[in-house]
């Protein structure tokens, strides 16, 4: 079975790399600090719909896109 949260994490982290943006600057965009989106992203915090769509618009692309196993 999938998981999720690690496919959603990935696909974050992708984005993150292909844009030269860092954890510090998705911190700032959703109002929040380095290590709160190291958890999100490393699989030990979930991430609610309400910052997903936060950090799709942050990075510009569709939501569906950060849910999808095969976008990155």
């Amino acid at each position: 079975m999938v998981d999720m949260n690690n496919v959603i994490a990935e696909n974050i982290a992708g984005f993150l790399k292909k844009q030269n943006k860092k954890q510090t600057d998705l911190a700032d965009a959703l109002g929040t600090n380095k290590q709160t989106v190291n958890k999100m992203l490393n699989g030990s915090r979930m991430i609610n719909a309400v910052e997903l769509k936060s950090i799709a618009k942050y990075l510009g692309v569709r939501f569906c896109s950060l849910v999808n196993s095969a976008s990155s």
